[in-house]
């Protein structure tokens, strides 16, 4: 435990030396003000749309903005986060083998298994503390501005973040198997690719990580908080399984 925390504190010592923490902290604070920002300047960008069209014949009726603006906007930019994200991560294990930094761990004694966790821990520490500033964020900004009337706000958030959790597990299974980052970022797009393409199956839809990028539709009831539970659970157990293998294949390259 002493040297998985030692290692713990290198990765995020080494994400603060090279400008991670703050770029992400900056990224993931924009997110956060963007997503009630657009909401509130909405009606004004389409006041001067319509001032224009008008002089075409083409009326737009008034635009009625509510938290729920607000809380789409949050689930639009997830995505690009998430990208943003495994664009920056990606050479979090593969850089290690490309620089000969990490195989002497392993001549040394240390368990290669406990320098892949401390790894995948900062990976998922940083995306939860991430995550939770951009929602926190849009939360009280749409409470201050709105009130957050809107149902089912934390489940569905809750739902987003799993995704992210699945999607990171990916990654860093793949950076354990992949050589370079590219390829890191290449494999971990055509997976998830793969599973969007299987979820066009309707027997399968309910099943696969992809359910849970459709979670904003409880905000506007057209959907049940059960109806994302066999999603969430298939998805964490993805997740660990790509953790478990991680730890496995990054044991065998050691040997």
């Amino acid at each position: 435990m002493r040297v998985y925390k030692a290692f713990l504190k290198k990765e995020f010592m080494e994400m603060a030396r090279s400008g991670k923490l703050v770029a992400l902290g900056i990224i993931f604070i924009l997110f956060g003000i963007m997503n009630p920002a657009i909401a509130k300047l909405t009606p004004v960008l389409m006041k001067m749309v319509s001032e224009s069209m008008e002089e075409m014949g083409i009326a737009f009726e008034n635009v009625v903005v509510t938290d729920m603006t607000s809380w789409t906007q949050f689930y639009k930019n997830v995505p690009m986060a998430l990208i943003i994200f495994v664009v920056m991560f990606s050479g979090i294990v593969t850089a290690e083998y490309q620089k000969g930094t990490i195989i002497p761990m392993f001549t040394k004694g240390i368990s290669p298994v406990t320098v892949f966790l401390s790894k995948y821990t900062a990976v998922l520490l940083t995306w939860t503390a991430g995550y939770g500033l951009t929602f926190c964020i849009t939360y009280f900004y749409n409470e201050y501005f709105w009130g957050n009337v809107t149902k089912n706000i934390a489940y569905t958030a809750v739902c987003s973040y799993v995704l992210g959790v699945f999607l990171l597990s990916v990654m860093m299974l793949m950076s354990t198997i992949c050589k370079g980052n590219t390829a890191v970022i290449v494999a971990t797009a055509v997976i998830f690719f793969v599973i969007y393409l299987l979820s066009v199956i309707p027997a399968l839809k309910d099943y696969l990580p992809t359910k849970l990028m459709a979670s904003n539709e409880l905000m506007v009831g057209k959907s049940a908080s059960s109806d994302y539970t066999v999603s969430m659970v298939v998805t964490i157990t993805i997740s660990v399984i790509c953790a478990t293998a991680s730890g496995i294949l990054i044991r065998r390259k050691a040997v």
